[in-house]
């Protein structure tokens, strides 16, 4: 399991088996928002690895570098090498096989040039506000994997693809990073960030914090949320992820994911699902699945670093 998985399984049954079971999703681009937030990830992540391995003075070039690539051709979809397993007559492994393929890629659709030139100054006054940090960037875009429960009868292993570790005078802190264009909340309620603390045995995990409004200060569009958790905290989480992964188990042996209704709607809008295919009749939704939907990236957690 990982957080999206579990999240995605207390928010509502149906969507779970829809984005994850049967891995479709509407037809259409993603949102501006979700584009841009994609994008800056894309300029951080390659930052903080130039500067990982020690080209500090060429991070940010390399960072805008990576950034137009992606702005030019979108998310990759299908990467240039997958690997196989290679099988002998009694279903033993024998050798992993990589096959070489073509690359595909998702182009932007709904960024704009002056969205992707918000993008770039935002990336600039970034490196600018924390140009002077003292820790040490050691894994970006990086997988950990750890058994979170294990008896006779079940064992749950919980993977996390970090952002970012850094080594700092007080350890290793996992950090998170955040777009916005608006100020809100953090809560420390999450799946993902109690998840990073279990798996790699700390209390803290820092929300990094990354604001789009340019009416706003260096200090007010960038700033840093740490978030602490107690043992009992994070104990109490562990149980009740092994609760849901039993409950998953449940949903999968009975091949049976109820809706959720009051899941359809919140502050974003409504499901994405609702419209084409929660709200019609169980007779219509195979064909309206091939009217509206389409194959999504399939969810995995891998190990890019």
């Amino acid at each position: 399991m990982d957080a999206t998985l579990l999240s995605s399984l207390m928010n509502c049954e149906r969507k779970l088996e829809l984005r994850h079971g049967l891995n479709i999703v509407p037809i259409g681009p993603k949102s501006k928002a979700l584009e841009m937030g994609s994008l800056m990830h894309v300029f951080l992540e390659w930052y903080y690895k130039e500067i990982r391995d020690g080209r500090r003075s060429t991070a940010r070039q390399v960072a805008l570098e990576k950034g137009e690539f992606y702005y030019t051709f979108g998310e990759l979809i299908t990467p240039e090498e997958r690997t196989e397993e290679v099988l002998d007559a009694d279903g033993n492994i024998i050798s992993p096989a990589i096959i070489t393929q073509e690359a595909v890629y998702e182009p932007l659709s709904n960024m704009q040039i002056e969205d992707y030139a918000l993008c770039i100054d935002t990336f600039n006054l970034y490196c600018e506000r924390w140009k002077n940090d003292s820790f040490t960037p050691v894994h970006i875009e990086h997988v950990i994997g750890k058994i979170l429960y294990e008896d006779e009868e079940l064992r749950v292993l919980w993977k996390a693809k970090f952002d970012l570790i850094s080594d700092t005078p007080i350890g290793f802190i996992p950090t998170d990073h955040k777009t916005m264009k608006q100020r809100r909340e953090t809560l420390a309620l999450n799946n993902q960030f109690m998840g990073q603390c279990h798996l790699l045995g700390v209390r803290s995990v820092l929300i990094n914090k990354v604001g789009f409004q340019t009416s706003l200060k260096p200090e007010e569009r960038f700033h840093r949320v740490s978030i602490s958790y107690t043992a009992d905290q994070l104990a109490e989480w562990v149980s009740e992820t092994v609760y849901w992964a039993k409950y998953l188990i449940n949903l999968n042996e009975t091949n049976y994911f109820p809706r959720r209704f009051t899941q359809c709607e919140s502050k974003f809008g409504k499901c994405e699902y609702y419209e084409n295919l929660c709200s019609v009749n169980q007779s219509m939704r195979d064909e309206q699945i091939k009217l509206f939907f389409k194959p999504g990236k399939h969810w995995d957690v891998n190990n890019d670093d």
